[in-house]
């Protein structure tokens, strides 16, 4: 286990690894800069400069290791709070994404499905709307962020498609139509819930 994952795992915010980098830098640092103190402060012995020289560099590291103990409980403290924050900010974008697709849906129910057909060319003209929703849906599941390859392929492809029954189809063409739309619909619900 590398150091960055032990820091992630018992080191929760920022402040805690702050903290605890300042620590341990701190503790270095006076140990190497004892030396460089004027003469007339360290003690005449070699003896006595090395204690005093530890003492104090133990000093700093409990003082750090304490106020990083300290943050790191009040980090699990906070942290049912912290964690419930974290995953509605998290979730907000992929709402959005969800929400576009209900948006899409919504679009076709009032557009295609209780669009009025009464001739072919009403048909064709069905069949391009038709086609340019399925396209701007399935460019809406290429996001990776939010959606699988899964979720995609299986709105994109349909396979066998059952028959409808569709009241207010004009012809066979455009209740098969309507039968491949009915089946999107299911898929495209079937992402949304999940």
């Amino acid at each position: 286990m590398s150091w960055l994952a032990i820091a992630e795992k018992f080191l929760p915010s920022t402040r805690s690894k702050f903290i605890a980098a300042v620590s341990v830098a701190l503790t270095t640092l006076v140990y190497v800069a004892f030396k460089e103190l004027p003469s007339s402060w360290l003690p005449t012995s070699e003896s006595e400069a090395f204690l005093f020289r530890l003492l104090i560099t133990e000093t700093i590291a409990l003082i750090g290791v304490v106020a990083t103990l300290i943050s790191v409980v009040c980090d699990y403290k906070a942290s049912p709070n912290l964690n419930q924050e974290i995953k509605e900010v998290r979730s907000r974008p992929r709402q959005k994404a969800i929400d576009d697709l209900a948006e899409e849906l919504s679009w076709a129910i009032h557009h295609l499905l209780n669009k009025n057909v009464s001739n072919g060319a009403e048909v064709s003209q069905w069949e391009s709307e038709y086609k340019a929703w399925c396209q701007r849906v399935s460019a809406k599941l290429e996001n990776r962020a939010y959606f699988t390859k899964a979720n995609q392929l299986h709105f994109d492809r349909l396979g066998f498609v059952p028959p409808a029954n569709f009241a207010g189809s004009y012809n066979r063409h455009h209740e098969w139509l309507i039968s491949q739309l009915n089946l999107k619909f299911e898929r495209l619900r079937d992402i949304i819930n999940k």
